[in-house]
């Protein structure tokens, strides 16, 4: 029973910097969430990082304010889900930063 004496390892997480960076370098639009997974995926692993799984990176997502919905891809039968990325100003809670 000592796994429950033992404290839980901290939840995986996206860092601001890494959702910073997506914004800026992706630009605003839609995404769909696998090209934004494989972006992020491969920049950390990059810099010699370990990816969060596509659970919580989505979850980021989420998190910071961003809004997810199914769009028509190239033909009408084919959906995916996507995320409408906005510039990092834009999230929820940034005017509170920005001192608005």
């Amino acid at each position: 029973m000592r796994y429950l004496t033992d404290p839980l390892p901290p939840p995986p997480y996206v860092s601001e910097r890494d959702l910073l960076r997506l914004a800026s370098e992706l630009g605003a639009g839609y995404f769909t969430a696998a090209r934004l997974y494989d972006w992020y995926a491969e920049t950390v692993k990059a810099e010699g990082r370990e990816p969060v799984t596509k659970k919580w990176f989505g979850l980021a997502l989420a998190e910071a304010g961003w809004q997810d919905s199914t769009q028509r891809l190239t033909d009408e039968r084919t959906a995916a889900r996507c995320w409408l990325i906005t510039r990092p100003w834009q999230r929820r809670g940034d005017e509170q930063e920005r001192g608005q």
